[in-house]
């Protein structure tokens, strides 16, 4: 039962944290899987921010890209939101200006072509903290 209280935790507070990565799972139908395979991952912190800091690092070596990157984005952004000063590239399959606000509505994706690849910078140095250019 113990464990199952946790497990219900971890989905608690990945949902709650990690709000694009874990749209993109749900709508790819492994959201489910994807927590309780990051559950057995030995020595997880019990507390959310480092437990949703390794669940995007594991997330961002994700099969499908386009999970890779949105986990990198969320993580990279968050970094950079407390103070980080590095400056972070993540070479997107699409365009992200298209992704994460389908993402952050809980919209459909819809079609995205295979060669629109674009490259996204994080850091304090841009106004938004973002920049996004088609490559």
């Amino acid at each position: 039962m113990l464990r199952e209280i946790i497990l219900a935790w971890r989905f608690f507070d990945i949902q709650r944290h990690c709000r694009l990565t874990t749209s993109l799972l749900k709508k790819r139908g492994s959201f489910e899987g994807a927590v309780k395979a990051f559950a057995t991952t030995p020595n997880l912190s019990p507390f959310p921010d480092k437990l949703v800091e390794v669940f995007l690092q594991q997330m961002s070596e994700h099969a499908d890209p386009l999970v890779s990157c949105v986990a990198r984005f969320e993580l990279f952004l968050t970094k950079v939101k407390l103070g980080d000063l590095g400056e972070y590239t993540i070479d997107w399959p699409a365009d992200p200006r298209k992704v994460i606000p389908s993402l952050m509505q809980d919209e459909p994706l819809g079609p995205l072509t295979a060669v629109e690849p674009h490259q996204m910078k994080i850091s304090r140095q841009y106004p938004r903290l973002v920049q996004v250019s088609a490559t």
